[in-house]
């Protein structure tokens, strides 16, 4: 609560992104190789909980722990008891979803690597191709929290249906009305000469021959 500076976690790589959740004591940090590492707040800096390897095939831009209620919070049983769950997104347009409870547990996918199998990797549960270059993601909880699920509720119980139809009937009215003067501004009207100016016009033409 000092605000004072209880560690320093020494990333293998660039930190592209974090996300912290749960009890708070895992740190996700996501890199810009590709891999995302987890390291327990409470244990050495210098020793991953986890080590998700080849996450993603460039830097990892977004982290982000899905969360289904909002007041109980994200699901737990991961390492360190934080989440069980994770979501990433990197350069490359593509979203995957981790279970923290098996993927990188102990770095199996490094460890290959660095046994000379390069193309070890993590398998995600889950994975959605944007088709665009993400630069930063969030989420929100599937379920609102009580208290704003029972306003909702009650609003909608006390309201009168005639007087909703009559509000949505005078909102499309209101709607309809902007389009007309919008259409009517934008309209170019064009003046037809009447013939006496159709004479003055070619009697000045005339004029101006002879000149």
């Amino acid at each position: 609560e000092s605000g004072a500076m209880m560690g320093v976690f020494d990333a293998p790589a660039r930190v592209m992104c974090m996300a912290q959740s749960g009890n708070d004591n895992l740190a996700l940090l996501g890199l810009e190789g590709g891999n995302i590492v987890g390291y327990d707040t409470r244990a050495a800096p210098h020793m991953p909980a986890l080590t998700i390897t080849k996450a993603h095939p460039t830097r990892v831009k977004g982290l982000v722990v899905p969360v289904d209620d909002a007041e109980a919070g994200c699901a737990t049983g991961g390492p360190a008891g934080g989440p069980a769950m994770l979501v990433s997104a990197s350069s490359e347009g593509i979203v995957r979803l981790w279970d923290l409870r098996t993927a990188g547990r102990g770095g199996a996918a490094a460890q290959a690597q660095a046994m000379g199998v390069t193309t070890a990797r993590d398998d995600p549960v889950a994975e959605v191709k944007g088709g665009g270059r993400f630069t930063c993601m969030a989420t929100m909880s599937s379920a609102l929290p009580s208290s704003i699920a029972e306003a909702v509720l009650t609003e909608r119980a006390t309201r009168d249906p005639a007087e909703m139809a009559a509000r949505r009937k005078q909102d499309k009215a209101r709607k309809l009305e902007k389009a007309r003067e919008k259409a009517a501004t934008r309209q170019v009207q064009v003046q037809v000469p009447t013939p006496k100016q159709k004479q003055q016009s070619g009697d000045a033409k005339k004029e101006s021959k002879s000149q």
